[in-house]
This record gives structure tokens, sequence and C-alpha cells, in this order.
């Protein structure tokens, strides 16, 4: 494991990821105009933010470095215990659980990950697989958690996102709150959409590089082997 100082605080990750631990060892940060984009869109409305598939927490330390309140989600178990770490300090604000979201309570399958050997650990998603075997996650769903005052939810959960949408109707057809969610998988897109039509959602895209030039360590240089973008969409309830 490696540390590093960003804006929003020290970040510890695996040292042999490729993407989020390679991003921040040499940016101090991961996705940074993703990341800002999450923070301004949380912003100017009362009540709690939800990050589901929290990963190590970066995003979380983003918001909660902004004054929100968080409650994040997470299923890796390893993973899950960097995100507990990087979020120590914000007692009474951030709030984590060491599960995954869904569309019903269940006990469902990850793939086991050697995080000693490089690779993209975020990639990792709900009944993935592995040669390595599986290894067992609780899921639950958004509506369980009784959440109140809803007013921002990101999603980045490998394809599991309409999933998720549909676990928690009932928080999001009440709260209306404004969601950031990852839309990346082209056979995972008409599902998705159809959940936020029935809910009353309209979308636009954002593509955030993962290189920016302003990045908080200030290095000039694009260290991936091309201009990489993430897929997502804000999505908004019609008014």
């Amino acid at each position: 494991m490696k540390t590093v100082k960003t804006a929003y605080g020290p970040c510890t990750f695996y040292g042999k990821d490729e993407y989020i631990g390679r991003s921040l060892y040499n940016y101090g940060e991961w996705s940074g105009e993703e990341c800002s984009k999450i923070v301004s869109l949380a912003a100017g409305r009362e009540g709690i933010c939800v990050d589901v598939g929290a990963n190590i927490g970066f995003m979380t330390m983003a918001l909660l470095m902004a004054g929100e309140v968080v409650h994040a989600y997470e299923p890796q178990p390893a993973i899950y215990e960097l995100l507990d770490k990087n979020t120590i300090g914000y007692d009474g604000t951030c709030f984590i659980r060491n599960i995954g979201l869904g569309d019903k309570k269940y006990t469902a399958k990850m793939p086991r990950i050697r995080y000693g050997a490089k690779g993209n650990y975020g990639g990792a998603g709900i009944g993935f697989k592995s040669e390595l075997g599986t290894i067992d996650v609780e899921v639950e769903t958004l509506d369980s958690q009784e959440l109140e005052n809803v007013k921002f939810i990101k999603i980045d959960v490998e394809g599991f996102e309409a999933e998720v949408l549909r676990g928690g109707r009932e928080t999001i057809l009440r709260d209306k709150p404004v969601m950031y969610i990852e839309d990346d998988r082209d056979d995972k897109r008409a599902a998705l959409y159809a959940e936020l039509k029935s809910l009353g959602y309209e979308w636009e895209d954002h593509n955030p590089p993962l290189y920016r030039a302003d990045n908080f360590a200030g290095l000039q240089k694009n260290i991936w082997d091309k201009e990489y973008v993430s897929h997502n969409i804000i999505c908004r309830a019609r008014s």
C-alpha cells in the first residue's frame, strides 16, 4: 500500500492498482475533473449524499471535505478497508458499509483478487469471475437503508447500475436527488435508461478525461497510452 497527499487529505491505495492507484501516485488525484463535477452537483441543497461503489473513497473524501454528509457503500472487503482508512476523522458525517447495493437482499459473488499483482481493482463487479475463484459479498437495497433527504447519489458499480436504481425507487421518487451514474457498458445501457425513464429522469453525458494538466501534483504529462475519458451521465428529475 502507498499513501499520497491529495487536495482532500492523505489517501491510501494499493500500489499495483493500474488506474486509481497509478493516477493517485502520479497526479495526487483520481479523475480530477469528474471529482470536481461531483462536488458541484452535490452543492447548493440541504440533504445527504450517497456514494454507491465508493472504492477506496477518493470521491467520498472530496464530498466530505466540501462539508457534505456521505453514506458510502463498497462490497470488496480489501477495498473497503482502504475506504475506512481514508475517511477516518469524519465521525458524524461519514457512514460506510461493506456491502453492495442492488435490487434485493442476497449474498452475491465477486471475483477474488490478488491485490499484490497489477490490475484494475475498481473494475471488479458483482457477478464477475476470476481464475482465483470468488468471494461472497452481501447485497442490500438503497430503500432498505432508510436514508432521509437524499439530495445526491453517485453510482459506479460496473454494470450493476440499473439494479441499484430498482432497489432505490422509493427513495429516488421521494427525494428526487441529482444522480451521477457510470454509463460505459453498451449491453447495460438500455436497462439503465429504461429505469431512469420510469423514475421520471432526464440525463446528459459527462465524459471527463483521466488526465488534466492542472492536476494536484502539477505533473505536466499524460501517463496513459491514449486520451482516456470516463463515460458517465448526469441525471435530474424532470420538472
